[in-house]
């Protein structure tokens, strides 16, 4: 069973939801998804993305690769077919944090944290990807990866994918006009760690109006979705 704060319900910033106290507080309420909800929401989903869909000006996806000989900086630069990248580390330790690259792909580390992967083991890890152009995610890749990983998703810090589980082939395939400049990558359960390989993007261009409604209308459906899941397993 899995709980989300009531102000986490239609999506939030991730540090609220990384931080997010215990069950037992009062503010903190079980999600009990209904079929009506997500009805509702899927046709939110569909009207918003019927909008964005007709001002997109589509552009070759770009493939970033995060792998790399280890190193550990505050933030990395890279760049692909015009696409401008800068990666950071986000994690709930109030100590410093950094990104660790590996030749698995890149995480998170911070000071008295012996991981650099991306994980929810005491402190909860995010890994921010902010890109220089409004860009439609693609997929996903990852690294170091078992059996029982899961991800969660914020796009410009709007909670979009909740414990999604990594497939077995670390290669995930997202949802068609998934929009934004900030992607975030997070572990949020004390299972979770791995590292994130690489993303394909493609350079996009939406209003802005338009895009704030898709992914308002995405986040309601797919966590929606996702609530219901859980709720019924």
């Amino acid at each position: 069973m899995h709980f989300i704060c009531a102000r986490c319900r239609l999506g939030c910033a991730q540090e609220l939801l990384l931080s997010c106290p215990s069950e037992n507080n009062d503010w903190v309420i079980e999600e009990r998804m209904k079929d009506v909800m997500f009805k509702v929401a899927i046709a939110g989903v569909s009207a918003a993305l019927g909008l964005t869909a007709v001002a997109l000006d589509a552009a070759q996806a770009a493939t970033f690769d995060l792998t790399g000989a280890k190193s550990i900086k505050s933030t990395f630069d890279l760049r692909s077919d015009e696409i401008d990248l800068t990666v950071t580390g986000f994690s709930t330790n109030p100590l410093p944090t950094g990104v660790k690259r590996t030749p698995s792909g890149m995480g998170v580390i911070s000071v008295l944290d012996n991981s650099s992967k991306i994980d929810g083991k005491g402190a909860k890890d995010a890994l921010n990807l902010m890109f220089s152009h409004t860009v439609e995610l693609v997929s996903a890749t990852f690294g170091a990866v078992d059996n029982k990983d899961e991800f969660t998703l914020f796009v410009d810090d709007f909670l979009v994918l909740f414990d999604e589980d990594i497939p077995s082939s670390k290669t995930y395939t997202f949802l068609p006009d998934l929009l934004g400049e900030k992607f975030s990558f997070a572990a949020l359960e004390q299972n979770d760690n791995f590292y994130l390989k690489t993303v394909e993007v493609a350079k996009v261009d939406v209003p802005e109006s338009a895009l704030m409604l898709g992914l308002g209308a995405v986040a309601v459906g797919i966590v929606a979705q996702k609530k219901s899941q859980k709720e019924v397993a």
